[in-house]
């Protein structure tokens, strides 16, 4: 997946937040809200970074506008990811558990979510951090 450049002409899911497919979704894609590179889960705009709280895994749930998408309207693009396996883990259990209430909250804007889950208590003691929720206007 990291050295294969895919097809960007379409509705995207990535999972995973530091493969080299997540850094080009970060950077190809309109109204991304958050990035995360090897140390630091920030803000896509003002690169302010999210503190992170030791013995929690963090996550990123993110929607962006895929204007590589040539026929019709942008794509959209989805990205469930985090750091190491429980980020990603508990993103995904986050998305799975509450897509309907983020498609309440942010409705087609694109948006941005951080999650985190304890080391100890795995991936179903995910929370969403909702202070730092963010969505286009």
């Amino acid at each position: 997946m990291s050295a294969d450049p895919g097809i960007w002409n379409t509705n995207l899911i990535v999972m995973g937040a530091q493969a080299q497919k997540c850094f080009d979704f970060y950077d190809r894609l309109d109204g991304v809200m958050y990035a995360v590179d090897a140390n630091d889960i920030y803000v896509k705009e003002s690169g302010a970074v999210i503190p992170r709280a030791p013995g929690y895994g963090y996550g990123i749930i993110l929607k962006a506008r895929n204007p590589h998408k040539t026929s019709g309207a942008d794509g959209v693009g989805i990205l469930i990811g985090g750091y190491g396996t429980l980020g990603t883990l508990a993103a995904a259990y986050y998305f799975r558990e509450h897509l309907k209430d983020l498609g309440k909250n942010f409705h087609k804007r694109c948006f941005g979510v951080i999650i985190r889950a304890s080391v100890t208590a795995g991936q179903e003691s995910v929370e969403r951090l909702s202070q730092y929720d963010r969505a286009e206007a």
